[in-house]
């Protein structure tokens, strides 16, 4: 700058007239160049010294490592109850530091292989100390030891997540790599777990479980049911190979909660369209399974006898005027065999028919009220040529569920009147087909 401001004082002043402005132009533009020479010599100095220093700072990574290293085995230190003091603010900031310049750096970059460093950390620390120690022990001592270890594990991956952070804001991001905390997890996961409980097959129980956890949330298919209650059985059969039989109950309550209380009742609490598929369709089998494993659950039973009452009131909404009474009975017995079998005769499901046979047994039909069509399918039932396909015993069969529909009707009244003038039509005209059948539903009448 001290060059440029001595050129300064060459430039000689000049008023802008004919003689004086040529003289001005060219000492101006050989101020302009000098001062963009200036700049170019400047920029080309200051590169050369950048290059130097940051061929001087340049840390390798096994001098980045070693430093790194004290901090991993004073934690672990810290975690096994060696005598060590807590990390200080000036230590977070140490190892923080060279995690970080060693991400920096241009060339050579180490990010992948700190990276990598981090989950060997785990590795070789599940290994050498977790393993062993878990082996050492058996029955309720295993478990117990099996929390403290993954209590540690978990202060493991906070502080050494701390430590590589860098990695996590940029590099695991623009590489579209698993976070640090996932990695330390899966570690533990994956070297753990398949020691407590026999490999493989552990694995694909818990693949199991996710997989029904996942399809429950989802579009459910009938392939979820078996799904969970195969689950159920070959946890009952783990908890009874590896555990004291005195926390195989406690267990498998506890997996019932988690595979059936929480996701199960995403869907059989909340969807709808789940049972009315299973009532429209007739999956009896379904209906039974899951009513067998959701059973103790009130709030699923409850959200289905609901179902159940709306699906069956939806059938009664759909029969026609000439056939009404007989498909009202057709509906009632196939849907009492519904709450007799496939829900062990709830009381809940018993109170859903009830409900929607009272709905039916009240609704207007073509301008015909059912107390009219009930006390007219009696006289088609009793009259001469009106029930010549059907036995006495289907007979009376079919009189004894007229009664009972008609327990549902409010318009008792209107059917008696209309029974007694059919009646007497009957008896007057000689159209009765026997007087038994007659005596039969007076008696059941009253």
């Amino acid at each position: 700058m001290a060059y440029i401001w001595r050129h300064l004082s060459l430039i000689p002043t000049f008023s802008i007239d004919s003689k004086g402005f040529s003289a001005g132009v060219g000492s101006l533009c050989l101020f302009l160049g000098l001062v963009f020479l200036g700049l170019i010599l400047g920029a080309i100095i200051w590169t050369n010294i950048v290059i130097k220093m940051n061929e001087q700072n340049t840390i390798s990574f096994e001098q980045g490592w070693e430093l790194m290293q004290k901090g991993i085995t004073k934690l672990k230190n810290i975690l096994e109850g060696l005598p060590e003091l807590n990390f200080s603010s000036e230590e977070y900031m140490i190892y923080y530091g060279m995690g970080y310049n060693i991400c920096i750096q241009k060339a050579p970059n180490y990010c992948q292989q700190l990276y990598d460093k981090y989950r060997e950390t785990f590795e070789e620390y599940i290994t050498s100390t977790v393993i062993p120690s878990l082996r050492e022990k058996h029955d309720e001592f295993m478990l117990r030891e099996l929390v403290r270890r993954w209590s540690n594990h978990k202060v493991m991956v906070l502080w050494l997540s701390r430590f590589f952070h860098y990695l996590d804001r940029y590099y695991i991001v623009r590489s579209y790599l698993l976070p640090l905390n996932e990695v330390g997890c899966v570690c533990f996961h994956e070297q753990v777990y398949p020691l407590l409980v026999g490999g493989v097959e552990w694995k694909q129980s818990l693949n199991r479980r996710v997989e029904v956890q996942q399809y429950v949330i989802g579009k459910v298919g009938e392939a979820v049911l078996s799904m969970v209650d195969e689950c159920l059985k070959r946890e009952k059969n783990m908890a009874s190979d590896y555990l004291h039989s005195s926390y195989v109950p406690a267990v498998l309550e506890i997996v019932e909660r988690e595979l059936l209380s929480v996701d199960a009742t995403k869907l059989l609490e909340k969807d709808d369209t789940y049972w009315l598929t299973l009532l429209t369709n007739d999956k009896v089998e379904d209906l039974s399974r899951v009513y067998k494993l959701c059973s103790k659950m009130p709030a699923v039973v409850d959200h289905a006898s609901s179902m159940f009452k709306q699906h069956v009131t939806s059938e009664g909404r759909k029969l026609v005027n000439q056939v009404f009474v007989r498909k009202v009975i057709e509906l009632y017995d196939k849907y009492l065999s519904y709450v007799n079998d496939c829900f062990i005769n709830h009381t809940l499901f018993r109170k859903a028919l009830d409900e929607a046979c009272e709905i039916i047994c009240n609704m207007a039909i073509a301008g015909s009220s059912i107390a009219e069509l009930l006390a007219t399918f009696c006289d088609n039932t009793l009259k001469k040529g009106g029930s010549q396909k059907l036995s006495d015993d289907a007979i009376e069969d079919t009189l004894e569920k007229v009664v009972k529909l008609l327990a549902y009707n409010n318009d008792k009244d209107r059917f008696a009147e209309f029974y007694r003038k059919k009646l007497a039509w009957r008896l007057l005209f000689d159209m009765s087909a026997d007087d038994e059948h007659e005596r039969s539903i007076l008696t059941k009448l009253k």
